[in-house]
C-alpha cells in the first residue's frame, strides 16, 4: 500500500512537471506569436510606405506631364506669334528664379519682371544686394544656360 501513494505521488509530479512544459509551449508560443506580429506589422508598414512612395512619384510624374502638355499647347497657339512666345519665356524665367538662384537666395530676392532686355530682382537686405552685384555675371551665365531663347542682359537688383 505504501507503494501505490508513492506512485501516485509520482504521478502527480509528473503531471505537474508537464503542466509546467505546457505552460512554457504555451508562453513560447505566445512570444512567437507576438514576435511574428511584429513581423507581420514591419511587413505592413513596409508594404504602406512603398504604397505611399509610389503616390508620390505618381504625383510628380503627373505634375511634370501636365506642364509638358501645357506648355506645348502654348506653343503651338502662340508660334506665329514672336512677341507672345518671348512674354511665355519671360514669365518662365521669373517662375523659375528660386530654381536658378537656390533656396538661400530666393528667400530675400523676388524676380519682378523683364524690360528691355533686363531681369528685374527685389532684394530685401542691402548686403544681399551688394552680394548679388558681384556674382551678377555667374546669375547670367545660368540664365542663358537655361533658357537660351531669353534675351536677357542685365539684371537690375532693386530695394
Amino acid at each position: 500500500m505504501a507503494l501505490t501513494p508513492l506512485v501516485g505521488d509520482m504521478e502527480g509530479i509528473s503531471t505537474r512537471n508537464d503542466a509546467w512544459k505546457q505552460e512554457d509551449v504555451t508562453a513560447k508560443r505566445k512570444k512567437n506569436t507576438f514576435y511574428s506580429m511584429d513581423k507581420d506589422e514591419a511587413r505592413l508598414r513596409r508594404a504602406i510606405s512603398d504604397r505611399a512612395k509610389d503616390r508620390r512619384q505618381l504625383r510628380w510624374r503627373r505634375s511634370d506631364a501636365i506642364p509638358n502638355t501645357l506648355a506645348s499647347m502654348l506653343k503651338n497657339y502662340f508660334k506665329d506669334d514672336p512677341q507672345s512666345m518671348k512674354q511665355l519665356e519671360d514669365s518662365r524665367l521669373i517662375l523659375s528664379w528660386p530654381r536658378i538662384v537656390g533656396e538661400a537666395i530666393a528667400k530675400v530676392t523676388e524676380a519682378l519682371r523683364i524690360r528691355d532686355n533686363r531681369l528685374f530682382i527685389s532684394v530685401q537686405d542691402p548686403l544681399w544686394r551688394q552680394e548679388l552685384l558681384f556674382q551678377k555675371h555667374v546669375l547670367l551665365k545660368r540664365i542663358r544656360a537655361e533658357f537660351p531663347k531669353s534675351n536677357v542682359r542685365d539684371i537690375f537688383f532693386g530695394g
